[in-house]
């Protein structure tokens, strides 16, 4: 696993945690996968007496989904990053909006839902975290004369006030 980057490693934490949560007492005595189906029932049933529950829950499916598909995203492409930076901060806020909705119940609220609010922040994070890409840091030019002129090797002797493309001259006249 040496060769995953960054984000990949924090990508991979926030999917064991999302697939504990789903084992874990989350809400009023159901485990997390339960909650998951009767949300998934709300979704499939088209109730239109109450189209904001339906809309509501219906998002708690697809924040889940999205979940799944904005991790393996982490492992098999590098574009869209800020897409999946801005979507995957949607899927945490709706995901956060559990507490407020059952505030007056909290005691309702069981530790499966925590880890799974958790492994949204650590998704989250993942995406915020900035691949370094070692193509780009070699080609990035030096931040000083000094390190102008480590960099060009020989330019040692330039004067300290040229920059590293001058250096480079200098050395080459």
């Amino acid at each position: 696993m040496n060769h995953m980057n960054k984000s990949q490693k924090i990508g991979l934490a926030a999917i064991v945690v999302f697939a504990i949560s789903h084992f874990l007492p989350a809400f009023g005595g159901d485990r997390g996968y339960a909650c998951f189906q009767e949300c998934w029932k709300t979704m499939t049933k088209h109730d239109m007496t109450n189209v904001a529950g339906w809309l509501y829950y219906s998002g708690f499916v697809l924040s889940s989904v999205t979940f799944v598909v904005l991790a393996s995203a982490l492992f098999l492409t590098r574009t869209g990053r800020y897409f999946r930076l801005f979507v995957s901060v949607f899927i945490l806020l709706h995901t956060i909006t559990w507490f407020f909705v059952n505030i007056k119940g909290l005691s309702n609220i069981e530790v499966g839902y925590y880890v799974w609010l958790t492994a949204y922040v650590v998704l989250f994070a993942a995406h915020l975290t900035k691949e370094s890409n070692k193509s780009v840091e070699a080609n990035r030019r030096p931040v000083s004369p000094l390190q102008a002129g480590r960099q060009f090797g020989g330019a040692s002797d330039a004067p300290l006030f040229l920059s590293g493309a001058a250096a480079h001259l200098w050395r080459s006249t």
